[in-house]
């Protein structure tokens, strides 16, 4: 007992919150107000939460104590108790963190790790989270007589129903009519890819065109949004001849698809297409994410099929070099890739779902619990939002081509290493690649760091302009002229060479408020030959128009 005559709860527990055996019972006890006495309940919500500020910090031994003994009580308030108890673990994550780095034995990767775990439940404890713990949606509850919660409940079912977070407001966006509308056609199409060329926009067009190897993880039209953000709008008007590979997305039929089959049958077969319709022209090639990356090792090999056809090469937020691969690595671990290996590794599909999952989990505010918030507790419309809408649009993985990518690159780096990685037969040694390049990162990347990116530009023995972009992995790269913007790119534009150090490039870079799209467009220009008049019509002969972009694979 302590001064007040209460029973005292032990140390033991209160550093435990895990441990709290009530917890069942509060929520069976919260439950049952709601359902026998709503309207009272939903105004103890709101006094409570008028009462107590969500930000408030508390001693977590006194809250876990309180909690004990106001729930022993048979007026206890359950919000108070929600309140103090959510608290504690907020806290008790906290130490948690610290005890863990410091128990992580000098493994960095195992300390981050934990740390990351342990921000999650951070997060997932929020009192925000909780209806009875959100003073914003009871107080919407109760203004709408309780329509509020009635959308929330209806928005949670229809995402039970797909399985998915509807980020964005589905109906908003149609392929083909309000995104990814840029005109062009098909012009050559097989079991894994759609390649399309977009009409020309200008009188004159340059005479080497570029072939955008987007993501295999998501669909192509994240660079081709809306007309106000289309980055192959901006090209086409600026005299550039753009294709653009628009990959199927894999059934079961496809879950023997492996690295190589992706070079053979979507990157060669393109340029092979390309070099037909253009049998005079070089080839630029650029690839945003994953496509970079399959972009510059499919130059790096340097089949007799393209030799010397490479005009340049762009990468966009691109790993080659996989030392540091950011929060990610939280999900990539030997164990995972093993298990991967020995389930689908020979035969079988990664759902995109469960990738998209994985994206969600390393910026869980923004697209777990903002919308858990805004949707489900406040029953407020999915935001109409083209970039959630495209990151809600993912595609499946065929198993061989992940375990092998996840154990070789991330795992091995093998990339990185001169002659340690075959593809089609050959040893890849990106220091082989000596075209031009023009790499772009982004600052607040969580998926590609800015300085990882850097040092794979390094790996090339090309004359190399890095360009750094704010903004993340999507927004640094989407990132349209505009007469008033906040971005900023950083550029260091001499003699092409890189420093040593991604911090000391930074350092001798220079500030430049607006967009990099201008910048790389006039590098393009530059690396694309002459000034020729456009043609009457896409393809030619051989390779004639298939359907009207953005054809079908982007659909599915």
């Amino acid at each position: 007992m302590d001064s007040t005559g209460q029973k005292k709860i032990s140390d033991e527990k209160v550093n435990n919150p895990e441990n709290f055996d009530f917890l069942n019972r509060l929520i069976l006890d919260w439950y049952k107000l709601l359902t026998l006495d709503p309207t009272n309940f939903l105004k103890q919500l709101h006094d409570q939460n008028t009462t107590h500020s969500q930000d408030q910090v508390y001693d977590p031994h006194k809250l876990v104590n309180e909690a004990y003994v106001s729930h022993a009580n048979s007026n206890a308030d359950p919000v108070l108790i929600w309140f103090k108890l959510c608290e504690a673990v907020l806290e008790n994550a906290k130490n948690i963190t610290q005890q863990s780095l410091n128990s992580a034995n000098g493994d960095s990767h195992e300390g981050k790790r934990r740390e990351f775990m342990n921000r999650q439940i951070a997060l997932l404890f929020q009192p925000r989270n909780f209806l009875w713990s959100n003073r914003q949606a009871i107080e919407k509850a109760i203004k709408s007589n309780g329509e509020s919660i009635q959308k929330g409940f209806c928005f949670l079912s229809k995402d039970l129903s797909s399985g998915t977070f509807n980020l964005s407001l589905t109906k908003a966006f149609v392929i083909g009519e309000n995104i990814a509308r840029t005109k062009g056609h098909v012009v050559y199409k097989n079991d894994l890819i759609e390649l399309i060329q977009y009409e020309p926009a200008t009188k004159t067009v340059k005479a080497d065109p570029i072939l955008i190897v987007p993501p295999f993880i998501n669909k192509f039209y994240i660079l081709d949004l809306q007309a106000s953000n289309s980055l192959v709008q901006h090209l086409v008007t600026q005299g550039i001849t753009v294709f653009m590979i628009s990959w199927k997305n894999p059934t079961a039929e496809d879950g023997h698809l492996t690295w190589d089959d992706y070079i053979t049958n979507g990157v060669l077969s393109s340029i092979d297409t390309i070099l037909n319709i253009y049998p005079r022209s070089r080839l630029n090639i650029g690839g945003y994410c994953i496509g970079g990356t399959l972009a510059a090792v499919t130059t790096a090999i340097s089949t007799d099929r393209i030799k010397g056809k490479i005009a340049s090469l762009t990468m966009l937020n691109t790993l080659l070099d996989f030392s540091d691969v950011g929060e990610i690595s939280n999900f990539i671990s030997k164990e995972f890739v093993t298990n991967l290996d020995n389930t689908i590794g020979k035969r079988g599909i990664f759902r995109g779902s469960a990738m998209a999952s994985v994206f969600s989990a390393l910026r869980s505010k923004e697209l777990i619990w903002d919308y858990v918030e805004n949707v489900y507790l406040k029953g407020e419309e999915p935001t109409a939002f083209d970039f959630l809408h495209w990151n809600a649009d993912n595609t499946n993985i065929p198993g061989p081509l992940l375990s092998w990518y996840l154990k070789e690159m991330y795992l091995n780096n093998n990339l990185k290493r001169e002659n340690h990685l075959k593809i089609l037969g050959r040893n890849v040694n990106l220091s082989t690649i000596s075209c031009p390049c023009f790499v772009v990162a982004s600052r607040k990347d969580h998926i590609v760091p800015w300085h990882t990116a850097y040092n794979s530009a390094r790996l090339l023995n090309s004359k190399c302009e890095f360009i750094l972009a704010s903004g993340g992995h999507v927004a640094g790269i989407i990132s349209p002229h505009k007469k008033i913007t906040k971005e900023t790119h950083y550029s260091r534009i001499k003699d092409g060479t890189l420093r040593a150090s991604a911090e000391g490039w930074l350092n001798e870079s220079s500030p430049t408020p607006g967009s990099w799209w201008g910048l790389w467009t006039k590098w393009l220009k530059k690396n694309s030959g002459k000034n020729t008049p456009r043609r009457k019509s896409v393809g030619n002969k051989t390779f004639k128009s298939l359907a009207a972009a953005p054809g079908e694979y982007v659909r599915q």
